[in-house]
């Protein structure tokens, strides 16, 4: 399920990496290392928000549903989104303001 999101994007992309990947890549990091940390798992590709549904299909194969923004997010909230994450969203939706994500790869 995806956002259908009704702002322009302004150029906003999204770094999304393949969950296995990142489990596989924090069991490495437990095996290598003797001291907790806290790290970003990044993909370094850029995806704009628009193209998200065809990254998603890359990875994950079949069909991703375009769903309303408040949608999207009951059902994130139900399946353990950060709260943060739902606050930062709300507030931009409220606020009018653009929907953006800083990159955070390399």
């Amino acid at each position: 399920m995806l956002i259908q999101y009704g702002q322009d994007t302004n150029g906003t992309t999204i770094d999304f990496k393949e969950a296995l990947e990142v489990a596989s890549d924090i069991v490495s990091s437990v095996q290598s290392e003797d001291t907790p940390s806290f790290r970003h798992h990044s993909s370094n590709i850029r995806v704009p928000f628009r193209d998200l549904a065809d990254r998603m299909r890359s990875i994950y194969g079949g069909e991703f549903n375009r769903v309303d923004m408040s949608e999207w997010l009951q059902s994130a909230v139900k399946l353990g989104i950060e709260d943060l994450i739902v606050s930062y969203i709300e507030a931009n939706i409220v606020g009018g303001g653009d929907l953006t994500f800083p990159y955070l790869g390399e």
